[in-house]
């Protein structure tokens, strides 16, 4: 039985989505979890159902979720949670609705992007700082 997914309401509830995740670069799934309110294992599960969520792994080999992972997290549980969809019809739901998402950058990903860019502005000031002074 698949239920029915008002797409507009679905869209806003992501920019409400956004507001619950801290403003950093990267989470531990632990982090991601408490967020989420989902077992770790959980987490680990969805990334073997859902192709788009693909956490990078740190030097020790942790999982390091981004911003934009954390929300594909919270887009799941609401609707497997809240809406009542299975996985496959969440899974469905969301690479179908992909291609409308993706013409337009969201918020999270912007934030993202302005820190990085922030980041590599801090980083050139600091090589012009060393060349003046040899």
């Amino acid at each position: 039985m698949s239920l029915e997914v008002d797409v507009p309401s679905f869209q806003e509830k992501i920019l409400d989505f956004e507001d619950q995740i801290p403003a950093r670069h990267a989470f531990k799934i632990s982090e991601v979890s408490q967020i989420c309110d989902v077992k770790n294992y959980v987490l680990r599960h969805w990334e073997t159902e859902f192709p788009d969520l693909k956490p990078k792994k740190s030097h020790n080999n942790q999982r390091m979720y981004t911003r934009v992972d954390v929300l594909h997290c919270l887009s799941i549980r609401y609707l497997v949670h809240e809406v009542g969809l299975s996985i496959p019809n969440a899974r469905r739901f969301l690479l179908q609705n992909k291609k409308r998402t993706q013409k337009h950058i969201s918020p999270t990903e912007l934030t993202e992007l302005k820190l990085k860019y922030e980041q590599l502005q801090k980083e050139i000031a600091s090589f012009k700082n060393y060349f003046q002074e040899l």
